[in-house]
């Protein structure tokens, strides 16, 4: 059977329309942390200022190509970066005028400092040297990684110690758990999501729960590694890797279909499902070319807005006709493409089974929940707080769940959204409740709930930074500005995302853009404090982040308060108050208040004798510390001034 092309990309652009926002967030997600379509992160290269090469880029070449002459003089080759590179040029000159120790050392930072690479607009710095998603786009940009993991190696032979053998197996088990279980779990979701959405109206936030309903989570990332080694294996052949690329392009999709397949089965699946088709889809490929050049022009903007959305939904599309055409067929391993709701809507008599319980809901559900009423009613209409759980509001809440959960059956009985509970590895489960069902997101919280919240957000976000300096630096700091286990500003952000955003629960998109502005705002305002209250002393400075205001907020720290915020909204804090409700008053209590007693006091103290040292508040005296370390010029070393400016 030959595809038809124009049909394909008319009910792709089709599923864009009716999608378009899911769509252009799941892409741009996958392009921010470098899963696939990282054309759209050109446009932050132009907004730098066009340098780019980073600084690691720079001095990895400068130092590859150092070396000291006879008379023991500093030699560099500067025919390996461009004359015009300012910032290199700089580089070199600053070595050169390493063996002058005389000069002033805070006018040496100071120089540096202006030649930065960065681009100031306004108060907003444009650039990204420093940061995980820094580190992400600069290391599998440049391809550098290989070589950071070559030189861990190679330290580890010459200083075979404990520590050095642990940092590298930590670093190394990161890198690959990253790479399997976060960039690849992303990609088969998205997949996921725009095979429904060829079909389905609706798409919700739960669809990225995907995996993790099915219980296939580490299977169906482990296959897809297993898929793209045995890519990279034949890409050793050249031909043979243009002709398995094809051959194996599938996978994906086949897995975010049926997640519990092995890597032989999906693989082997593919390969099948392709033959006679490996040539049309690479004209399909090709009939994007002029899309590319434009979004070439566009610096990534024309893929980030429409071309990335349209090119995915057109490779789905193509999918379910290989698909269709494998069952058709009854090919070798067809009986595997098992999720027979992916291309059709179910009937009333599919569902009368399965969605029994939610089509009882449905009848019997309330035209609306009751309402509160008076100063209470204030506070709890508007940011969802009640004093104390009572039968009250533990029926409205219970009379909201049943409203969504009827909203729910609704759509799936109408065909807008995918039933879940058909899908073949749900029926396999013995308990058939729907995953994460009972997570009302509407509900009112109570205030011992809120406190439980606001310390646990504390602990986590304490986790976060502590685990970040300690894989990155080696060493365990207690991140902070108080001594005890918590970062109050990640409980406070968690607390007034569901207190002050209450209202749009309701619009995921519009939860996430104000949890992101919300957080800058309180993000910003605590180091302006802080800075002022403690005579200028900095807990944290994104200067040489990738989009930061005055290195109190950046674009990276932001994103990921968002999706924080997201995940906080509509699963965490549910769950936790699920747990909470189950726990006796009289034991939370106490709790609760030896928390707020110990926290008070740690702010009390802490205010007198603030939490610093290094590695939490040594952030205007690193350069210059580092710089002072550096000895007499024939003892100088390339490497001292790349560890300088990492």
């Amino acid at each position: 059977m030959k595809i038809n092309r124009k049909e394909i990309k008319t009910k792709a652009k089709s599923s864009v329309k009716n999608h378009y926002f899911i769509f252009v967030i799941s892409l741009l997600l996958c392009a921010v942390i470098g899963v696939m379509y990282t054309s759209s992160t050109y446009i932050f290269s132009i907004l730098k200022g066009g340098n780019e090469e980073t600084y690691n880029d720079i001095t990895s070449k400068i130092a590859e190509n150092a070396y000291y002459n006879e008379d023991g003089e500093l030699i560099i080759n500067n025919s390996v970066y461009d004359s015009s590179n300012d910032i290199a040029e700089a580089i070199t000159n600053y070595i050169y005028d390493k063996k002058d120790e005389a000069l002033n050392i805070e006018k040496r930072v100071e120089t540096i400092n202006e030649n930065k690479p960065d681009e100031q607009v306004g108060i907003i710095t444009l650039g990204y040297k420093n940061g995980v998603l820094a580190s992400l786009v600069n290391n599998f940009k440049s391809g550098s990684i290989i070589l950071t993991l070559y030189k861990s190696v190679a330290k580890v032979i010459t200083d075979p110690s404990a520590s050095t053998i642990i940092v590298l197996i930590i670093g190394i088990l990161i890198f690959l758990s990253y790479r399997a279980f976060i960039q690849n779990a992303l990609w088969l979701t998205t997949k996921r999501q725009f095979l429904e959405g060829q079909t389905y109206e609706k798409i919700t936030a739960r669809s990225y729960l995907f995996l993790f309903g099915k219980k296939a989570y580490f299977r169906a990332c482990f296959t897809f590694i297993i898929k793209e080694i045995l890519i990279i294996l034949w890409g050793l052949t050249i031909i043979g890797g243009i002709i398995k690329y094809f051959s194996y392009s599938m996978t994906s999709f086949i897995l975010a279909e049926n997640p519990k397949l092995n890597s032989k089965q999906a693989i082997t699946l593919s390969r099948k499902m392709m033959n006679g088709h490996k040539w049309e889809l690479f004209l399909l490929y090709l009939t994007f070319i002029g899309w590319e050049l434009l979004n070439i022009l566009t610096a990534g903007l024309l893929g980030l807005f429409f071309l990335n959305p349209y090119m995915e939904a057109t490779f789905a599309q193509f999918y379910l006709k290989v698909r269709k055409e494998a069952i058709d067929n009854k090919i070798e391993g067809y009986e595997l493409l098992n999720d027979k709701y992916l291309c059709k809507a179910p009937s009333e008599e599919d569902l009368k089974v399965a969605y029994a319980d939610l089509k009882a809901i449905y009848e019997s559900s309330p035209s609306e929940p009751e309402k509160y009423t008076g100063i209470k009613g204030f506070f709890t209409n508007v940011f969802g707080i009640v004093l104390y759980y009572n039968d009250k509001v533990k029926r409205i809440n219970q009379q909201e769940e049943t409203l969504l959960l009827a909203d729910m059956y609704s759509d799936i009985s109408s065909g807008k959204l995918y039933p879940e509970k058909l899908h073949p590895l749900f029926t396999e489960r013995k308990n058939k409740k729907a995953p994460l069902q009972t997570l009302h997101y509407l509900r009112r919280y109570s205030i011992i709930s809120l406190i439980s919240i606001f310390f646990i957000g504390c602990f986590i976000g304490w986790i976060w930074e502590v685990s970040i300096h300690l894989v990155e630096d080696g060493v365990f700091v207690n991140r902070g500005v108080l001594h005890g286990p918590w970062l109050p500003i990640y409980g406070t952000g968690a607390i007034m995302i569901l207190i002050a955003l209450y209202k749009f629960r309701k619009k995921p998109w519009l939860e996430f853009l104000t949890a992101v502005l919300l957080c800058g705002i309180v993000e910003y305002f605590t180091s302006w404090y802080l800075e002022v209250t403690h005579n200028g002393q900095k807990w944290w400075d994104y200067t040489g982040y990738f989009l930061n205001i005055n290195g109190r907020v950046c674009a990276e720290g932001l994103l990921v308060f968002g999706i924080a915020g997201i995940a906080c909204v509509y699963v965490l804090a549910p769950l936790i108050d699920n747990l909470i409700q189950k726990i006796n008053t009289k034991i939370l209590l106490p709790i609760v208040v030896a928390l707020l007693l110990l926290f008070t006091a740690d702010n009390i103290y802490s205010h007198f004798y603030p939490n610093t040292g290094k590695g939490i508040t040594d952030y205007d005296q690193k350069q210059t510390s580092q710089i002072k370390e550096m000895h007499t010029p024939n003892e100088v070393h390339i490497s001292s001034y790349n560890k300088m400016i990492s």
